[in-house]
């Protein structure tokens, strides 16, 4: 999604760029309504030495945004092609025949790309070399261009692109070594990670890859129940600046641990995060103290709420917690030797 999106923006950005060198030209090219010529006679055009400035740069305008126009178009379809590559990866594996046809594709399209970048260098070359032949709206539009960095644009473009089909391999690989899963089951695994990364506010790939892999294992989630409990702990992790993998695993044994169905964990991680931000404990500090001592809160008679806030509580006012559940501890024990039961009403 980031990757997609920063192709968009760079492609976006050129043409805003452009929009805004023609328009500080002179009134002859706002005058202009439609594109025409090609590079080709753009290129003949500065060789032949045209004695009007105004005219060389009205093609050498509207060229370049010939040129952004097909840039777009070209990521538009590379956007495809990734999609394509993505499906039938997961469905006939990424190096089957199918993909990597799509993978071919995807590299060519790009070398065309880099083509292109070639021709702004070239015809910014040419036009350097017209000299005096030229006025000084060539002199401003060529200038123009190179600050406007069109070129390296251009290439963003297409690295953007690569990187994302690369992020798929190592993501994939990191759903492979948190739960094993080949074949049939990875393939659902793989659908579910860019299910979630596609909508995910935050975390590339590989992050939403283990956050997948982590909860199919730990909770033994899959389809969208798994992709609905990424989404949540993804979100969790990014407010409370924790590790999503971390947060799966402490989450995950309070849950066990209590008794939390998954249709409840959304409630649970809000009262970790409320008892957080009381208490200025970390959420992990919180859902260990609540894990490793629930052998002694639930005989007790507390609820696992009202445990989350007695642990917020102690920490808040500087308790230590450590030797308050030891304390406890035996006096539990002392209550069950003695067979004092606790008061319920």
């Amino acid at each position: 999604m980031a990757a997609m999106t920063a192709v968009f923006k760079a492609t976006d950005e050129i043409t805003d760029k452009l929009d805004r060198m023609a328009s500080s030209g002179s009134r002859m090219m706002e005058q202009i309504d439609t594109a025409s010529g090609s590079m080709n006679a753009a290129f003949s055009s500065v060789k032949t030495g045209i004695d009007t400035g105004a005219e060389a740069m009205n093609k050498f305008i509207n060229e370049a945004e010939s040129l952004s126009n097909g840039i777009k178009e070209n990521s538009a379809e590379l956007e495809e092609l990734q999609k394509a590559y993505i499906g039938a990866a997961m469905q006939f594996g990424k190096n089957s025949e199918e993909a990597n046809a799509f993978k071919n594709e995807i590299d060519d399209l790009s070398k065309y790309i880099d083509e292109n970048k070639q021709q702004y260098e070239d015809l910014t070359k040419e036009s350097g070399m017209m000299g005096e032949k030229m006025s000084g709206s060539i002199e401003q539009i060529q200038g123009a261009l190179v600050a406007a960095g069109i070129a390296k644009l251009v290439s963003e473009i297409t690295n953007e692109v690569i990187k994302l089909a690369n992020s798929f391999s190592e993501a994939e690989s990191v759903i492979v070594k948190a739960t094993g899963a080949t074949g049939a089951k990875l393939d659902s695994l793989s659908g579910s990670m860019m299910s979630v990364y596609g909508t995910a506010v935050t975390g590339d790939l590989s992050t939403v890859a283990g956050a997948i892999g982590e909860i199919s294992t730990r909770l033994g989630l899959q389809g969208s129940e798994l992709e609905r409990v990424s989404s949540l702990f993804l979100d969790y992790a990014n407010v409370t600046n924790t590790n999503v993998v971390s947060s799966v695993e402490n989450i995950s044994k309070v849950m066990n641990n209590w008794g939390v169905q998954a249709a409840d964990i959304e409630g649970l991680m809000d009262k970790f995060v409320k008892a957080a931000q009381m208490s200025g404990a970390s959420v992990d500090e919180l859902s260990g103290a609540v894990y490793e001592n629930k052998a002694i809160l639930e005989p007790l008679g507390l609820t696992l709420e009202e445990s989350i806030g007695l642990m917020a509580l102690m920490e808040q006012q500087g308790i230590n917690t450590s030797n308050t559940m030891l304390a406890l501890r035996s006096a539990v024990n002392y209550f069950a030797r003695e067979g004092i039961e606790r008061d319920t009403r």
